[in-house]
């Protein structure tokens, strides 16, 4: 029986589950340009996922002081970033400034849903247009269903008001094309609950449960797919040595079973001329005449 390489079924498994390094994602303008400050980071942790980026990689921690420079941003979970900052006046009195932007996006194109479109007509970068625009609650919170683009509250209870939903994706702005004001001083507002941070927790772990049963599934189907091809190669191939093993074994029948039958008929024949051997020689006896015997 011929004998055949058996390949090692958890070869192809393996290979499946070997990963590339996983390449963090860039954070896009409005106008499809790269921000290139390293401080823009995106706020989800989950690779090819579409969400907004906040500068959330400053040295200094979200509700830093000011002494220390510009705190870092926290994401909220309706897409906009958060802005604390700890200061102290002059009478020695402590305080802080709560501020609200609309960063970038993970990509290049913003009409695609998972991008928060508002405030992208401004008069200057710095009041927001192609790049960051500051933007105001309309009740004074940060899971406010209501903004205003810039640094005032002129617009709430207007047409000119933007809705926006407590999570980036459920509902886009009702509008995309609203002008930003000029900068104005920014007043104190009180440090919002953490509403919108558990609420932003909440979103990127069912995100990523979402995700990892995607991938489980992916994982568990390929395995299931190379197990049936690996069984029915090993099924084929064993159908494939019993042919030739049998047509080979026939072959061999037939040489050996040829000399004896052979020999038979060479023993008929050999028979068959004896038998008839005798009758010839009385036959050619008899038919010759006797002749006279002359004195």
């Amino acid at each position: 029986m011929k004998s055949f390489y058996q390949p090692n079924p958890l070869f192809p498994i393996l290979s499946i589950l070997t990963f590339t390094p996983l390449v963090a994602s860039l954070c896009y303008y409005h106008d499809g340009t790269v921000a290139s400050n390293p401080i823009y980071q995106p706020c989800i942790s989950i690779k090819d996922t579409i969400g907004m980026c906040c500068a959330s990689n400053r040295s200094n921690p979200a509700g830093g002081s000011s002494a220390n420079g510009v705190p870092s941003d926290e994401c909220l979970a309706n897409g906009l970033c958060m802005n604390v900052l700890t200061y102290r006046n002059s009478a020695g009195e402590s305080g802080t400034n709560t501020t609200y932007w609309r960063n970038q996006c993970t990509i290049s194109d913003w009409t695609n849903n998972g991008c928060l479109n508002v405030c992208t007509k401004g008069p200057t970068p710095s009041g927001g247009s192609d790049f960051s625009a500051k933007m105001t609650s309309c009740d004074g919170t940060a899971n406010s269903t209501t903004w205003c683009c810039g640094d005032n509250a002129s617009c709430c209870n207007t047409p000119s008001a933007i809705t926006i939903a407590q999570k980036l994706g459920e509902h886009n702005s009702t509008s995309t094309s609203h002008l930003l004001p000029n900068s104005t001083p920014t007043s104190l507002i009180s440090k919002p609950t953490s509403t919108s941070t558990s609420s932003s927790s909440s979103s990127s772990q069912l995100s990523g449960g979402v995700i990892a049963g995607i991938a489980v599934g992916s994982v568990l189907g390929a395995i299931a797919f190379l197990t049936i091809a690996f069984f029915s190669f090993v099924r084929r191939k064993k159908k494939i040595i019993w042919r030739e093993n049998e047509a080979e074994g026939l072959a061999i029948n037939l040489r050996l079973g040829s000399r004896p039958q052979e020999l038979e008929n060479h023993i008929q024949t050999v028979a068959h001329e004896k038998a008839t051997g005798p009758q010839d020689i009385r036959a050619e006896l008899s038919s010759e005449p006797v002749g006279r015997m002359v004195d």
